[in-house]
């Protein structure tokens, strides 16, 4: 949304990034990154064709972006053959060892099977994988590699979470959607740039979810990025808010300040911790 802006600062300094990113992603030549943003870009298409802008740059733009994506997914095979010569040797993504999405799908059947509603817990996929994997793996060179994620990040939350992690994320999804789509087509481009440009953001790593097996950094951005979608949506008036005040008496102050104080330690706690296991491992 940024680069179709006419004539500004912004839209050449993002058209720079963009396009730097592009030939990242064209090296890394990660299938996931090229269907997620083959949605998002679908999903432009989609707008500006339902209000009428096939003259706009925004269309064009989103049509480019959607053809480029759906070829490099097309040719995402022959990519990989071509990264992995010598004459190019390094630049291609390092191989990943990944469970694929059959088995991550039978995983999640067999513990839903015996625990439907809160699945086999937090941090339980490693066991989980230990005790249903099939017994021929082990007369492979994977006999002792140890899975702690399936094909992507929602999987395995439906494994470890169960149906009720499922349907809350779902739920989640769906009001973001229904936000966002209410949103950005109520008004002009020119007026709702920031909303699609953090929409966009927010679409792109959710899609990433249900394709990825995102690690925790992936995670935080992710809601980093949702909330700075909020945050425009506030900021533009799109949605409607409630300012509650906290500091009516002394004594609801002084509760309210000791909660504010104690989340704020546990937060930064809770970040240092996550910090200290990620350089450890």
């Amino acid at each position: 949304p940024f680069i179709a802006l006419r004539r500004s600062l912004a839209s050449r300094v993002w058209m720079i990034i963009s396009l730097a990113l592009l030939v990242a992603s064209v090296f890394a030549n990660l299938k996931q990154v090229w269907i997620a943003l083959a949605v998002v870009m679908l999903f432009f298409v989609a707008l500006a064709v339902s209000r009428r802008d096939q003259r706009s740059r925004f269309f064009a733009i989103s049509l480019i972006l959607l053809l480029l994506s759906v070829l490099s997914v097309l040719l995402s095979a022959a990519l990989t053959n071509y990264f992995s010569t010598a004459s190019v040797a390094g630049f291609g993504r390092p191989q990943e060892i990944v469970l694929s999405t059959n088995t991550t799908i039978g995983l999640v059947k067999k513990t839903l099977a015996s625990a439907p509603v809160l699945g086999s817990g937090p941090n339980s996929f490693a066991h989980t994988w230990d005790k249903f994997k099939d017994p021929d793996i082990n007369k492979t060179a994977f006999w002792q590699a140890s899975f702690n994620s399936g094909s992507s990040l929602f999987l395995t939350l439906v494994l470890e979470g169960g149906l009720a992690s499922a349907v809350l994320f779902l739920l989640l999804e769906l009001i973001f959607l229904l936000n966002g789509m209410r949103a950005i087509g109520s008004s002009d481009l020119e007026d709702r740039v920031l909303v699609c440009s953090a929409f966009a953001g927010s679409l792109y790593m959710f899609v990433m979810i249900f394709l990825y097996p995102m690690n925790f950094a992936l995670v935080v951005l992710s809601f980093v990025v949702l909330g700075l979608f909020y945050a425009s949506l506030r900021a533009s008036g799109a949605i409607r808010t409630k300012e509650i005040n906290i500091f009516t008496s002394r004594e609801l102050g002084f509760v309210f300040s000791l909660m504010i104080i104690f989340l704020l330690i546990m937060s930064v706690g809770g970040v240092y911790y996550q910090t200290i296991r990620y350089i450890g491992a």
